[in-house]
């Protein structure tokens, strides 16, 4: 899984060397859609495609009553959006972000030898807000989500197969609208709510690439 991560990682990051990197105002000239204000609005998606992939690499962090220590990663599409109900309490644009994927990882409790694999896959919705940087073509970004989890075994943080997934992300998006590069942090918590006794739950951190195709 590692691997996969790694050469997917190579491979978004020379698409977006290849076509180049341009300030947003200069993609933009010429067409009948107006310059992007974060302050104000989002990119126009006439230029540019809603989907994203995207992937994912890192481990738990053994905090809040977590017990393991694992690691691994996962693969995703993205579908994205501007939603008008996704605006911040100061009026600020945000976009729906619907994700599928998968995820394996791998380990077990501190202080034993015993390493166990998990797979699982899931679904997430997330709202996503952009702001403008001082360099041309890049932008930061915040992203808040809850999604559902099915994994394929029970383990010593994860006491249920059904799990939910609260997350928050933080990052750069880079180029371009229609060859957008999207690198960031990603916090995860996987529990079951307290649906099952056994609910240490898991804490992810990992870093996310994402490359709208």
């Amino acid at each position: 899984m590692e691997g996969a991560v790694a050469l997917f990682g190579l491979i978004a990051w020379t698409g977006v060397l290849g076509n180049g990197t341009q300030p947003l105002d200069s993609c933009l000239q010429g067409s009948p859609v107006r310059a992007f204000n974060a302050e104000s609005e989002q990119i126009p998606f006439r230029t540019r495609s809603p989907w994203i992939l995207y992937s994912y690499g890192g481990r738990s962090a053994v905090v809040l009553g977590s017990k393991e220590l694992r690691r691994g990663g996962g693969l995703a599409i993205q579908y994205e959006r501007p939603d008008p109900k996704m605006k911040s309490e100061d009026g600020h644009p945000g976009s729906l972000v619907l994700e599928l994927y998968y995820e394996g990882t791998h380990g077990g409790r501190i202080g034993t030898p015993i390493s166990v694999r998990l797979d699982a896959v899931g679904i997430t919705a997330s709202a996503l807000y952009r702001w403008n940087t001082k360099l041309a073509g890049i932008q930061y970004y915040i992203d808040l989500g809850w999604g559902i989890q099915a994994g394929n075994r029970t383990t010593r943080d994860l006491g249920s197969r059904i799990n939910s997934t609260p997350l928050f992300g933080v990052g750069l998006s880079i180029g371009s609208p229609e060859n957008e590069l999207l690198v960031g942090l990603r916090f995860k918590h996987i529990s079951n709510g307290g649906s099952v006794e056994d609910n240490n739950g898991q804490n992810q951190v990992v870093i996310t690439l994402g490359r709208r195709i």
